[in-house]
């Protein structure tokens, strides 16, 4: 049977026991129900859920939320208004509990057992939903470096987010660095680097948290919640850091609660069970990053022998009416070899469908709706690409001068110890 230790006493967060009471159960509730994929075992309760969850949401807020038929409950948003709306119910539920668990139990002051097992779930919660971030960062999965459409996009068309991800994902160097540090949340999945795992992740998160709220990016309720669980796990010793860093006085912190047990078998187990949950936590992060690799690639598709931005020189400008080529286009931008991307003079994307003609210098690009679609037959050159149209009698072509995007400043200008002068553009 499991015992805390004696020797040590446990201080226990929140020393009041109604507070203690409520934030056991609002945690306890908010990491089940918002587990962000970090529990692997809870991903199937989180299917059987999730419909009964958006029901009895939509049910309880009928009256003063207005609902839409589409509107989901998880999306590549962690924000959304159900979600919210369950926070809402989190809360509510917790406080009923409280009030329920009170009455109840008016005995017991302190729960130092129930305080251990809430601060391992608080620390594996953060350690794991963490190294899942950094995962993603190491593998530049999360911020791809900026592809053709990207660099082509003028910045007023960027949103917050867009601009967000974009700056992250035009240094590799630097998605590796902040993943690592977001990796060292691995830190608090062990008792003795608790504190200081704890304290890394308290930074870490709040550049997140930050991030997220001034550049719009929907994960602001789950951030907030690794800001404030780091803090939940540091409050024992905030006075100590106090005395630590601004008295300037030796302290000695409290050390995270310590579970001991009466046969050696038991604690045999335990740690079996510990390592075992570390290890297929973070085996199970290989295959979501091996499939998320492979969705990449399939939306990516084949790159095109095309593969490239073009624009059209102004002594073009009068051949593109010679092969019905519409004077709305600006940039054409191949990226596999079934679409093409147009940005128009507005400087908007307008997608087509290309179909290559097998064994021949041509293709077909079929726009949407009434627009007729385009045959051209094309040539490659160092600097550009020639068009022709298939069926013309003459030799009319247009030449589209090509973007060199290997030579730009993001992927030549390098770290550099001495300069001179800011090279700021």
């Amino acid at each position: 049977m499991e015992q805390t230790n004696q020797k040590q006493p446990i201080e226990v967060f929140p020393k009041n026991p109604i507070l203690f009471r409520f934030c056991f159960i609002l945690i306890t509730l908010f990491i089940i129900l918002i587990n962000n994929n970090s529990f692997f075992f809870l991903l199937f309760l989180e299917r059987i859920l999730t419909p009964v969850l958006t029901d009895l949401l939509k049910f309880l807020a009928s009256g003063f939320v207005k609902f839409d038929g589409n509107m989901p409950f998880r999306s590549g948003s962690g924000d959304t208004t159900l979600q919210w709306l369950l926070l809402l119910l989190i809360s509510i539920v917790s406080i009923i509990g409280c009030i329920i668990w009170t009455l109840i139990d008016r005995k017991n002051k302190v729960y130092p057992r129930l305080y251990y097992w809430l601060t391992v779930l608080i620390r594996y919660y953060i350690a794991i939903t963490m190294l899942m971030y950094g995962f993603v960062k190491v593998f530049s999965q999360q911020f791809p470096a900026p592809d053709l459409i990207r660099l082509t996009e003028p910045l007023y068309k960027f949103s917050p987010m867009g601009l967000a991800w974009t700056f992250y994902g035009a240094s590799p160097a630097y998605n590796i660095f902040i993943g690592i540090a977001e990796m060292l949340g691995v830190l608090l999945l062990f008792r003795k680097t608790t504190t200081l795992g704890a304290l890394i992740m308290l930074g870490v998160s709040i550049n997140v948290m930050a991030t997220n709220y001034f550049y719009d990016v929907p994960v602001k309720m789950v951030s907030t919640a690794l800001v404030l669980f780091s803090l939940f796990l540091l409050a024992p010793n905030i006075k100590r850091f106090y005395m630590l860093l601004i008295k300037q006085e030796p302290v000695q912190l409290s050390r995270p609660p310590q579970p001991t047990f009466s046969k050696r078998w038991k604690r045999i187990a335990f740690i079996s069970i510990k390592y075992l949950f570390i290890i297929l936590t973070v085996a199970s992060l290989i295959p979501r990053t091996h499939s998320t690799r492979k969705y990449i690639a399939q939306l990516q598709g084949k790159k095109s022998e095309l593969y490239g931005a073009y624009y059209i020189p102004f002594k073009e400008h009068l051949n593109r009416k010679k092969i019905n080529m519409p004077d709305h286009w600006h940039y054409l931008i191949f990226t596999n070899e079934n679409s093409l991307t147009v940005r128009d003079e507005s400087m908007d994307l307008i997608y087509y469908q290309l179909i290559p003609t097998k064994d021949s210098k041509e293709f077909r690009i079929v726009g949407k709706y009434n627009e007729p679609s385009l045959d051209l037959k094309y040539r490659l050159k160092e600097d550009g690409l020639i068009l022709m149209e298939t069926d013309s009698k003459d030799s009319t072509s247009i030449f589209l001068e090509k973007i060199d995007m290997e030579n730009i400043d993001l992927k030549t200008r390098t770290f550099r110890w001495v300069q001179d002068y800011p090279y700021n553009r």
